[in-house]
């Protein structure tokens, strides 16, 4: 019974009859409480009232207090009586739970136990619609609270209206007024005046669990107005019972209400065993008078002895017509039946438990124990159908006290409740004949209680066997005893799960060989096929049944998922491959409700694609020159196409493998760079081959290779050269210089880049080169410019003037000397120094504001050797066209900035991939490459500023010595003006 607040009578009670039964009289009527326990309810301090108080500018808060009468008790909100006004604005209302102040009994605003979650309440947030009918209630933070005084308090949060919010209240001063208001100043003060107010309470323990009462007078329990002080005591009438208290509790009882009357009946039962032997009996009760027949109470006085074994369970439950519950008690004989239904005739049944005398039931299969079993399956040839038998189930029944005598029946049940009965036909074209029923009978020790037998499961015929969960069921007994067991297991059919793969994308070639790891290209896709069927039926055309409810998916695992489509008992899917390179796993899952989930796992491989880009896949050179290959490795999986650098380079000349002391392999930028000597003149195919861990260049090679062609020219087939010297001054002056300057040239296996001998040297080559001012490449022949550059800015000179006259001057030097040998004359002109080299078939000019070092004019005779065999024209027939020129600038611009140290006026990039060399470095290149890796990239002017500190010659040698060892890169240029 629930005891809850009625707010009519204004008090908390709840109500039951006691029915009289014509004919028979009170006998005995006792209540019997059995539980108190504290409901969460109202209790009012007000409950209604019709003149209200508003917050106003002086009146900024209102509190209305209410006790805690328990030790502790649950707050959880209140019912109360609000209204709004129309002129709220953006005046916010908040409401709060405090305590008294334990001095004064006013609000202590200092800490706040609880509060609305719902408010603050403003013009858009009103406060709920409600009436003195039907009350809102507002909902607070659960709190436990302790015995004493507490206030629920409407505050004004932001300046308003002077009435915009309504707390209604009684018109008249209670006795002892509970309610305070709280000035602007900050003072409170009591009013005689209540506001309604109903909060909900919980009694509780300290921990917020409701109070669980063990004296009624803790609750002032009355029935009809007459106190009950005791959870068991008589009770005087029937008919109806106000119970009330002044605490909202829930009350559990099993009260007792007897009533006599003598009958006289005559009644016949008959008891079977059922095939759960003596562990139930069924009988059928008749009874032959009316008087049985009563209402409304179900406990008349009748009893039925039923005699059982001394060493049943004292327990036993007792149904009529398999739902009502009839007491029973057990006595030395057995068991009393206590029948008290409202009933004439029905079934009856008696429920209890024995000493179980199968202390152990093994089920195993013929290895193993385990309690998945598989029914026997089917194979054909086409026109007979094969059977083999499945699982052979064993059991071993191990009896309590090692007990030899009984005997052990054992039966397996089929999904539907079924024993399998013999199978004796034998359909026409089936081979085997299936004898079993799944049962047998009569089985004995075999020695120290342990009772042993099998059966096994034979190929069925046309669905008498089926899959499913099985019971296996085992029943001992020596006349008095007994014991019983059931397990359930698992029988499925002989199921063929076999997934296989398309060896390589679209080939249409497929492989069940899932233990050899399978390659994939990201991007490409794997396409997966599967047979998922059972043989546990006859069939002669095909593979077998189609397995119902089934499901085939995969799982990979790098988190894709994914179902089959079926066709048949075919499924196919194909899973898309865009992962990160490496190893991978899909687990290929095949499930039933036929079968238990069945399982593969296949290894994946997953590469990237990439493409070897050649920067000139033909090329020309001197065979005192070093043959330099350049290409670029771009992977190909990535959208962006970024270019990644090779784990292993191989290169080969004329399909012959050359040994890494042959050749030099390093990195320019993005771009791998392969220097090879090669003396040997005609044409050579040089062959790359490249390789990159998790990438590949097709399913059939992990490796690229890229042919170059390389035509060597011999070294004698070269035109000599003719290095001039030109000073251009105020007047033309020529001077004949006493002396032919013969320069040479010592191949190396691969030449620096940057050729400084000694430290004294290096500030000379950074002078020569802020020197320059402009280089000209002049065809011989017309003497017109075919290529220019400026260096540093423009400068006011008239490249085709200016080479026709250095044309002219060069043409006078080998005149008067006689031959082409390379005397050396010196023209001044205006404030330049110009340094020319000559081919057959184009000169090259050097403007400069100040004399070069020696050095360049051999560089600069490399250059024109390199720019003839660039653009070499047979029989020196020029059409005056720049197309070849213009359409190869960035590699002109590139040679001219290698050759003669261009590249220095640009900042230098770190190379990360030397970064474990820093190590290794002398005390000044350390600082300058961690300073650079630091910066990603730095120039040198930046550098002879950061270590001004240090002689120029020491930070130069320094800087020079990084970039011949790659740890500071050049730039790669395409325009020196721009």
């Amino acid at each position: 019974m629930n005891l809850s607040y009625n707010e009519v009578s204004e008090q908390y009670e709840d109500n039951f009859t006691i029915d009289s039964i014509a004919g028979y009289d009170p006998y005995s009527l006792n209540y019997n409480i059995m539980n108190i326990t504290a409901k969460a309810d109202y209790y009012p301090v007000e409950v209604e009232g019709d003149t209200s108080v508003a917050l106003t500018d002086t009146r900024v808060a209102i509190a209305q207090g209410f006790d805690i009468i328990w030790d502790y008790a649950v707050f959880s909100g209140a019912k109360l009586f609000f209204e709004d006004d129309e002129n709220v604005g953006e005046t916010e209302v908040e409401l709060y739970l405090v305590k008294a102040d334990d001095l004064t009994g006013e609000p202590n605003m200092s800490y706040i136990y609880s509060s609305d979650p719902n408010g603050p309440y403003t013009q858009t947030n009103k406060f709920p619609i409600t009436t003195i009918d039907n009350l809102h209630f507002y909902d607070f933070t659960d709190i436990v609270l302790e015995k004493g005084k507490y206030f629920i308090v409407a505050n004004r949060t932001l300046p308003g209206s002077p009435r915009w919010f309504y707390w209604y209240s009684y018109t008249t001063a209670p006795l002892d007024s509970d309610t305070y208001y709280l000035n602007d100043l900050g003072t409170w003060s009591l009013q005689l005046i209540d506001h309604t107010c109903i909060p909900e309470l919980l009694p509780s323990y300290a921990t917020g669990s409701a109070i669980v009462f063990s004296d009624l007078t803790q609750i002032e329990l009355q029935d009809n107005a007459v106190d009950v002080l005791t959870t068991t005591l008589s009770i005087s009438l029937t008919g109806f019972h106000l119970l009330s208290c002044d605490t909202s509790v829930e009350l559990v009882f099993n009260n007792t209400y007897s009533f006599s009357k003598d009958v006289i009946a005559t009644s016949t039962f008959t008891a079977t065993n059922s095939t759960s032997g003596a562990y139930s009996n069924d009988w059928i009760l008749e009874w032959s008078t009316s008087e049985a027949e009563y209402s409304p109470y179900p406990s008349m006085d009748r009893s039925m002895l039923i005699f059982t074994p001394t060493d049943w369970s004292v327990s036993s439950t007792c149904y009529y017509n398999d739902t009502n519950i009839l007491g029973s008690l057990k006595t030395s004989e057995g068991y009393s039946i206590d029948f008290g239904f409202n009933i004439s005739e029905g079934s009856f049944r008696l429920e209890t438990t024995s000493p179980n005398y199968i202390q152990q039931l093994i089920l195993s299969d013929e290895s193993a124990p385990t309690n998945t079993f598989t029914l026997g399956y089917w194979t054909t040839d086409t026109f007979d159908a094969y059977g083999f038998e499945g699982s052979t189930v064993t059991f071993d029944t191990y009896i309590l006290n090692s007990e030899d005598t009984g005997s052990v029946n054992i039966t397996l049940f089929d999904p539907n409740g079924d024993i399998v009965p013999q199978k004796l036909s034998l359909p026409l074209n089936l081979s085997y004949t299936d004898l079993t029923s799944y049962s047998k009978n009569g089985i004995f020790s075999s020695g120290s209680g342990i009772f042993t037998s099998d059966l096994t499961f034979d190929p069925s015929v046309y669905g008498s066997d089926v899959s499913g969960s099985w019971t296996a069921f085992v029943y001992w007994t020596n006349g008095s005893q007994v014991g019983l067991l059931t397990k359930t297991i698992c029988v499925e059919p002989e199921i063929f799960f076999e997934p296989s793969w398309e060896t390589l994308p679209n080939s249409d070639a497929w492989t069940t060989t899932l233990t050899v790891t399978v390659p994939r290209i990201n991007g490409d896709s794997l396409r997966l096929r599967s047979d998922f069927y059972s043989g546990s039926e006859p069939f002669f055309t095909t593979k077998g049944q189609v397995l119902l409810n089934s499901t085939v998916s995969y799982i990979t695992s790098w988190g894709l998922s994914g179902n089959f489509d079926q066709n048949d008992v075919l499924f196919n899917t194909s899973i898309p491959i865009s992962v990160n390179a490496g190893l991978h796993t899909i687990t290929l899952q095949a499930n039933s409700s036929q079968c238990s989930l069945q399982s593969s796992v296949m290894d994946l491989e997953v590469t990237n694609l990439f493409q070897l880009i050649p920067d000139e896949a033909s090329i020309e050179i001197n065979s005192t020159d070093e043959a330099v290959l350049r290409f670029q490795l771009i992977n190909m999986t990535d959208p962006l196409q970024n270019t990644i650098f090779p784990d292993d380079v191989a290169v080969y000349i004329n399909d012959e493998l050359l040994a890494p002391g042959f050749y030099e392999q390093t990195t320019d930028g993005d771009w791998v760079v392969i220097a090879i000597n090669m003396q040997t003149s005609g044409t050579h195919k040089v062959t790359v081959t490249v390789s990159k861990a998790g990438f590949r260049e097709s399913y059939l090679d992990q490796t690229i290779s890229f042919d170059f062609s390389v035509q060597v020219v011999p070294s004698d087939s070269f035109p000599p050269y003719l290095i001039v010297v030109i000073a251009v001054g105020g007047i033309l002056l020529l001077v004949l210089l006493a002396g032919i300057i013969a320069l040479s040239r010592t191949r190396k296996t691969k030449e620096t880049i940057v050729d400084i001998r000694s430290k004294s040297a290096v500030v000379g080559l950074l002078d020569s080169v802020l020197a320059m001012r402009k280089i000209i490449f002049v065809h011989s022949e017309t003497s017109l410019p075919v290529f220019e550059l400026d260096i540093g800015g423009v400068h006011v000179i008239d490249s085709a003037l200016v080479s026709g006259f250095l044309s002219v001057v060069e043409t006078m030097g080998k005149t008067l000397g006689g031959s082409d040998t390379g005397e050396i004359r010196r023209l001044e002109y205006r404030n330049f120094v110009v340094t020319g080299a000559s081919s057959e078939t184009y000169t090259v000019f050097l403007f400069s504001s100040d004399e070069l070092i020696k050095d360049f004019q051999t560089r600069l005779f490399d250059l024109i050797m390199w720019f003839e065999y660039s653009f070499k024209i047979k029989d020196k027939v020029w059409d005056g066209k720049k197309e070849m020129f213009i359409a190869r600038k960035k590699l002109i611009d590139d040679k001219v900035a290698e050759s003669l140290y261009f590249w220095i006026y640009f900042p230098l990039k770190f190379n990360t991939q030397k970064s474990k060399e820093i190590k290794k470095l002398d005390t000044m290149e350390q600082k300058i490459a961690e300073f650079g890796k630091k910066k990603g990239e730095v120039t040198i002017s930046s550098l002879l500023q950061r270590y001004s500190d240090y002689e120029i010659e020491d930070t130069l040698t320094a800087v020079f010595g990084l970039v011949n060892k790659g740890i500071l890169i050049r730039n790669q240029f395409s325009s020196f003006n721009g």
